[in-house]
Parts: C-alpha cells; sequence; structure tokens
C-alpha cells in the first residue's frame, strides 16, 4: 500500500491536515486504506468547496463596498472551517 508523506512542521497543523482532522495521531507516514483515502478526498473536496463559497462571498461585498480593507478579506477567509 502506498505511503504517503505528512508534512512534520507548519502545514502538517494547518486548517486541514490529516493530523488536525483526526485521520491520523502523529504527522509521520501512515498507510491508508481505500476507504481512508475516499475521507480524506471528500474532505478535501469540501474544503475546497468552502473556499470557493467563502470567495464568492467576499467577491459580493466587495463589489457592494461592505468590504473595503485587505484585513476584512483575510478575516473572512480565516474563518472558513471545514464543513461537517
Amino acid at each position: 500500500m502506498p505511503q504517503i508523506p505528512v508534512p512534520s512542521t507548519g502545514t502538517s497543523r494547518g486548517p486541514f491536515s490529516l493530523v488536525s482532522s483526526g485521520l491520523v495521531s502523529s504527522p509521520d507516514r501512515r498507510t491508508l486504506d481505500a476507504a481512508t483515502m475516499q475521507t480524506v478526498a471528500v474532505a478535501v473536496g469540501k474544503w475546497v468547496q468552502a473556499c470557493y463559497s467563502a470567495y464568492r462571498l467576499v467577491d459580493g461585498k466587495v463589489t457592494a463596498g461592505t468590504i473595503t480593507t485587505t484585513a476584512q478579506i483575510d478575516a473572512a477567509f480565516a474563518a472558513v472551517t471545514l464543513p461537517g
């Protein structure tokens, strides 16, 4: 079964990671079966959709003039969470 390297610093504990999602307990190499890999793929897809939804919301607010600073844009994207 293929090994998937998980970074040991920085990104392994980002908004979505195998460690923070609970799929693995430590940031090292793990063997993932097909069902676990499918769970990861679905979670990544949900994360991407959440990011695109945030982008559309921010774009609409920038166009409407209700978001006017980069700090507001940063805050909007920082609030994106992984859907359940």
